[in-house]
C-alpha cells in the first residue's frame, strides 16, 4: 500500500502524533465474517481510535455509547475508546479498515511519559523530552537514572542485577504547569536532595511569604507530591548533575511548610538555595485529566482530581 504509506508519512510530518505506547497504533484491522466484538471500554485516555473504511461489506457496524454507525469504504470514523463500544460483522465477508490511534491534541510528551512509567517502568518515554527519573543516593553521592527496569515498595531495579533500596531513591517528575506555585508559610532552607537528612543547599534561606514555581516534583508510591524542586538547568543537565536541583518538602516537623496557589506571582522565582525541614509528610497536588470527547467525534468536559490530604 505505497500510496497509503506516503499519505501517513505526510500526515506525520504535518504533526500527526500516534500513541507510542500502543502495540497497534497504525495498521490494517481485519474483522472476520460472522464475528462480533462484545461491548467493552479501553483503559487509555491519551488517544482516540480512528477507522478509515477500506473493504467493508454492507451491514458492518460500530456502536459507541449506544450510538451505532456503519463503516463505509472511503469514509472515516473517529471515536473515544474509553466509552463502551462494540462491533459486529454479520456478513459472509471479512471487513478491513485502516486503524489509527492518534494522541489527543492536549496530551503532552510528559503525559505519555508518566503513563509509560505506571504501565511499565521499562517502557522508554518519548525521545528528546523531559520525563520521570529516579534520584538515588549511594556511596558515590546522588545520581539520576532516566531509565530503569522496575520498582516496588522496597527496591528500584536500575539495571539487570543492580538494585537500590526504595528508601534511598526518589521518583522525580517534571512539574506540570497546572500544578501552579507554592507559598511558604514560614522561614525554611533548601535541601540538596528530597530526603530529610540531606545536606543543605548553598544560598539564602526561604522566607515566609516567598512564592516558588517548581520545576520538578518528587512523588510517593501513590503519586502524591512530597517535595518540590527549583533549578536553572534544563532536564539533560539535571540528569548529568542532580546537584543543580534545590528541594523543599511540602510538610516538615512543624506542620505544612508550603501552601499550593493556583497562580504564579510575577515575582515568583527559585529563591536562593538552602536546607529543608527535618521531618516527612505527604500532600498530593491537584492534576487535570485530559478532556474526553463524548462518543463519536464530540467535545467532552474537563475533569479535575481533588487535592487529597
Amino acid at each position: 500500500m505505497p500510496a497509503t504509506r506516503r499519505a501517513l508519512e505526510g500526515a506525520l510530518a504535518a504533526g500527526l502524533r500516534l500513541h507510542p505506547l500502543q502495540e497497534f497504533a497504525c495498521g490494517v484491522a481485519r474483522m472476520e465474517a460472522g464475528s462480533r466484538i462484545a461491548e467493552h471500554c479501553d483503559g487509555g485516555l491519551l488517544s482516540f481510535t480512528c477507522h478509515l473504511g477500506l473493504d467493508v461489506p454492507d451491514g458492518c457496524a460500530l456502536t459507541v455509547g449506544g450510538e451505532a454507525r456503519r463503516w463505509r469504504a472511503g469514509e472515516f470514523l473517529a471515536f473515544d475508546p474509553s466509552w463502551p463500544h462494540s462491533a459486529e460483522n454479520p456478513t459472509a465477508a471479512d471487513r478491513y479498515v485502516l486503524l489509527l490511534q492518534p494522541l489527543r491534541d492536549d496530551v503532552a510528551d510528559a503525559d505519555v511519559a508518566a503513563v509509560a512509567h505506571f504501565l511499565d517502568p521499562a517502557t522508554r518515554p518519548p525521545p528528546h523530552a523531559a520525563h520521570p527519573f529516579w534520584l538515588v543516593r549511594g556511596r558515590r553521592g546522588l545520581k539520576a537514572h532516566g531509565t530503569w527496569l522496575g520498582a516496588n515498595a522496597t527496591h528500584v531495579e536500575l539495571a539487570a542485577g543492580r538494585v537500590a533500596p526504595r528508601g534511598a531513591a526518589a521518583l522525580v517528575y517534571p512539574a506540570p504547569p497546572s500544578l501552579g506555585a507554592f507559598r511558604a508559610r514560614r522561614d525554611g532552607r533548601w535541601a540538596a536532595a528530597p530526603f530529610f537528612d540531606a545536606e543543605a543547599s548553598a544560598g539564602e534561606p526561604l522566607r515566609a511569604g516567598d512564592v516558588v514555581a517548581p520545576a520538578y516534583v518528587a512523588v510517593d508510591d501513590a503519586g502524591g507530591v512530597d517535595w518540590i524542586a527549583v533549578s536553572d538547568a534544563d532536564w539533560t543537565d539535571v540528569l548529568r548533575d542532580p546537584g543543580r536541583l534545590s528541594w523543599l518538602p511540602l510538610e516538615g516537623a512543624e506542620g505544612p511548610l508550603l501552601d499550593q496557589v493556583d497562580e504564579v506571582a510575577a515575582d515568583a522565582a527559585p529563591a536562593d538555595k538552602a536546607e529543608a525541614a527535618p521531618a516527612k509528610a505527604k500532600v498530593e497536588a491537584k492534576a487535570e485529566a485530559a478532556p474526553a470527547p463524548a462518543g463519536f467525534g464530540g467535545g467532552g468536559a474537563r475533569k479535575k482530581r481533588r487535592k487529597r490530604r
